[in-house]
């Protein structure tokens, strides 16, 4: 069963800098781009539907907005008059936890393989070849990233991680060796031999005939 829910963020003069709308408290919060170290209270009702839900939010957005408010869809001129709704706004337990940052390196991806990637895979498994990508060992065919990492660069699940590799492996454009003695799996760019040495390339397509 779908539950609906508006939230909205306090800063620490307890002033409503955002408010919003969502189906699950904690998915959402999780990728919140305005979810930042400067909010230090979040707050939530409940909803009875969706329509519910959707016109609560613009009136919320609206009768909240202040010089601190970063909402910048739905915003009128005007304040709405206040209907006394009599919501109980519940705090929502948290603990703000800064983004670890992406792998900063100047990553070239083939644009073919790029966009068949998009094309049979979808956008969340081109995020996630591009990160395991980014720790390619520039000298040697190396690239040992962990689960716990790559879910961290992504910010998504290690299970999602798991997930995307699954189908890149399925659609051929990423070949591993499993790792076995608590060593990470090495993951290989099979649709990228230009990225290899001939040595490299070699080596691989043993690996391949062997697994």
């Amino acid at each position: 069963m779908e539950q609906y829910y508006i939230y909205r963020f306090k800063n620490k003069d307890g002033f409503i800098t955002y408010v919003g709308k969502t189906k699950n408290l904690k998915q959402r919060f999780k990728q919140h781009e305005h979810l930042t170290e400067d909010v230090k209270t979040i707050e939530y009702i409940k909803c009875v539907s969706e329509a519910d839900m959707t016109w609560k939010e613009i009136y919320y957005i609206n009768l909240f907005k202040n010089k601190n408010t970063t909402n910048a869809a739905s915003v009128c001129k005007d304040i709405p008059t206040d209907l006394k709704l009599n919501d109980i706004w519940i705090k929502y337990n948290y603990i703000y936890k800064p983004k670890k940052k992406r792998n900063t390196n100047v990553i070239v991806i083939n644009k073919e393989v790029g966009l068949n990637i998009i094309k049979k895979c979808g956008k969340n498994c081109f995020s996630t070849y591009w990160t395991i990508r980014s720790h390619k060992n520039k000298t040697y065919d190396s690239c040992y990233p962990s689960l716990k990492a790559l879910s961290e660069e992504c910010d998504c699940s290690i299970r999602t991680v798991q997930r995307d590799i699954a189908i890149l492996i399925e659609k051929g454009f990423l070949f591993t060796t499993t790792g076995h003695a608590g060593k990470n799996s090495n993951y290989f760019f099979i649709m990228e031999p230009d990225i290899y040495t001939k040595e490299e390339l070699e080596k691989i397509n043993k690996l391949m005939e062997t697994k």
